[in-house]
């Protein structure tokens, strides 16, 4: 099992000297190469295959009267180094960031006994991975093969149109054993940021630099592992430049809010001016069944269940052509639904692709899957799986949870049925 230790004594260095998190204004800079060599030597952990001396991610939350018009930044400062084994293709990292992130820039190079080797590398290009949440990115940055004894040292940088409203982080690497990993978020004393880690039971410190509050962790010795557990979840749950107060995500109601928003929107342009394509004239629950069965047996494309949970599409058209997905289901239903006066709710749920939330750590961005939820019977529709009867869900959502979007429940978690 891993050894994780929160070290308070590295994390006050760091902030106080600035090793890979230094100055606001420079917000990342190079180790000096006998501190490199420095941390090589005293690497105390298995040498074998790739290592992780250092992996240090830092953000800069900005905020404005204008949220929008905030700037943030984020960076990931790295330190590699490959005790065995030979990569021919070279060495390849994949970082994390929000959806909006832009490269701003990157700098390598490679720290030998012998000398220091400047490198020209290609920007990070973005992957069709899936990161932690679904509304994270992932970057592949490729850097040249490391011989015995070598230390890549990179500094990758994005900026944030806006607030950075959360950042997670999974504490393991997936390609190699970790040193140490750091994670510093810098908070404007008059903003406020909250951080949990899910998965084990170690907290974040905060501290003072500058302006800023700094809520920071520091972790030791962790090895590979390819699940995301344990991971880190920033998110800022207020800002308040000049007395210009914005909530973020300060309940799940608040969370749900931009969710509801962007369905609500969508759903309504889908429809057109077109008449409803199929209607019942009870109100029941017979009927509720019966527009549900209808809707889920409408023809749908093979990779149906693969669309993002924004991702609907004029629904006229898509039935015209027996090519709906599953979000298309999702807005004809609540169509049906509506047009017929059944009431119901529209939820949103967290896929087995993503790792377990914590239910008291409001956060937006953490749902991929849109269902339809009638509160008057508990009774659960997803009309994408082909297989489901009424009050089931598709496999990868069976026993996950879902946020309540509408209705009298809404900003509710609930547990989706498990069979």
């Amino acid at each position: 099992m891993s050894r994780y230790v929160l070290s308070l004594v590295a994390l006050l260095t760091c902030l106080a000297t600035g090793l890979g998190c230094s100055g606001i204004t420079s917000p990342m800079s190079y180790l000096s190469a006998k501190d490199v060599r420095s941390e090589l030597y005293r690497f105390s952990g298995e040498r074998q295959g790739s290592v992780w001396l250092k992996r240090h991610y830092q953000s800069i939350v900005g905020s404005a009267m204008d949220p929008s018009e905030a700037k943030s930044f984020i960076g990931f400062h790295g330190l590699r180094t490959r005790f065995s084994g030979y990569s021919p293709k070279g060495e390849t990292v994949y970082f994390e960031s929000p959806a909006g992130a832009k490269h701003r820039m990157t700098q390598a190079r490679v720290v030998s006994k012998e000398a220091i080797r400047p490198l020209r590398v290609a920007p990070p290009v973005k992957t069709k991975r899936k990161g932690i949440d679904p509304d994270r990115l992932v970057w592949r940055a490729d850097f040249p093969t490391l011989q015995k004894g070598e230390v890549l040292e990179f500094m990758m940088e994005f900026d944030i149109k806006g607030t950075l409203i959360k950042d997670t982080r999974a504490l393991a690497a997936t390609d190699g054993y970790t040193a140490q990993m750091l994670l510093s978020y810098y908070v404007d004393k008059d903003d406020s940021g909250a951080f949990q880690v899910v998965g084990k039971d170690i907290r974040g410190l905060v501290t003072q630099k500058d302006s800023y509050d700094v809520i920071a962790l520091v972790v030791n010795d962790i090895k590979q592992s390819d699940s995301p557990l344990p991971y880190a979840r920033y998110v800022t749950r207020k800002t308040n430049p000049r007395g210009y107060m914005t909530k973020f995500a300060t309940s799940w109601t608040a969370t749900s809010s931009a969710y509801k928003r962007e369905f609500g929107e969508q759903s309504v342009r889908l429809r057109g001016r077109n008449v409803v394509p199929f209607a019942v004239k009870e109100l029941s629950r017979e009927s509720i069944e019966t527009l549900y069965i209808w809707t889920r047996d409408r023809i749908q494309r093979p990779d149906a269940l693969e669309t993002s949970w924004n991702s609907g599409r004029p629904l006229a058209q898509v039935l015209a052509n027996n090519d709906l997905n599953a979000v298309d289901k999702v807005h004809l239903l609540h169509w049906l639904l509506e047009s017929s006066g059944l009431s119901h709710d529209v939820a949103i749920a967290r896929s087995n692709r993503y790792p377990r939330i914590d239910h008291e750590f409001p956060s937006p961005g953490l749902f991929d899957t849109p269902l339809i939820y009638v509160s008057s019977y508990q009774l659960w529709l997803d009309p994408g799986c082909t297989d489901c009867g009424p009050g089931q869900v598709r496999p990868a959502l069976k026993g996950r949870t879902a946020l309540v979007l509408s209705g009298s429940q809404e900003g509710t978690i609930l547990e989706l049925p498990s069979q």
